[in-house]
């Protein structure tokens, strides 16, 4: 009986061995605990401890696709996230974690619409800080657009179809043609002018 409890309180001295590092491990690459120090850093507009979350080959990439690092770079890129704005505030709107890299998405009074951000730490600094494009508004359909344009070449083809109609019924029955003109006068004039028979008394 001694024995059996002997063997367990090793196998959890050494579970409890196994498990410390490992929790260390997950403290350091956890990237909530940057996420939250960067967001306390914006809200308070603290520059320089903003910077220091950061490691030595720290980099940024903001929405348009423009790449910073150096600290020179990367303060540029703070001071156009937010930090160059006395007032700006940012909250948490989601956060994905898998091992060291995060998607983070916040928003921020200083900008209209939210940001997603890719984060990837390397021990407990940030190593890649890429604010992802927003995405693309869609194309109208092909189908859409012809529409309007089928619709209105359909009523000019009435309208035309229409016209044609009406000025050919006019040609036929209310005004009269060239030669019926012609046919109308003779018959007039051969009316008017009295028939004279021909005499055959004075040939032989």
């Amino acid at each position: 009986m001694d024995r059996c409890r002997l063997v367990l309180a090793m196998a959890a001295l050494l579970c409890a061995l196994i498990a410390a590092p490992l929790t260390a491990i997950a403290q350091v690459w956890d990237p909530s605990v940057a996420i939250s120090a960067y967001s306390a850093a914006l809200n308070t507009h603290d520059l320089p401890a903003a910077l220091a979350l950061f490691d030595q080959y720290g980099s940024a990439t903001d929405a348009a696709g423009h790449h910073f690092e150096g600290r020179a770079g990367l303060t540029q890129f703070l001071l156009n996230s937010g930090f160059g704005s006395s007032d700006a505030v940012i909250t948490t709107d989601g956060l994905l974690i898998v091992a060291n890299r995060a998607v983070w998405t916040y928003s921020c009074t200083c900008a209209s619409a939210s940001t997603e951000v890719r984060l990837v730490l390397n021990h407990d600094k940030i190593s890649v800080f890429a604010v992802m494009a927003p995405p693309a508004s869609p194309l109208p359909k092909a189908g859409a657009g012809l529409l309007p344009w089928l619709a209105g070449l359909g009523l000019v083809a009435g309208a035309l179809a229409g016209g044609i109609g009406l000025w050919r019924g006019r040609g036929a029955s209310g005004v009269p043609r060239q030669t019926e003109g012609h046919m109308l006068a003779a018959l007039r004039q051969s009316r008017l002018t009295p028939h004279v028979q021909p005499d055959h008394r004075g040939q032989p």
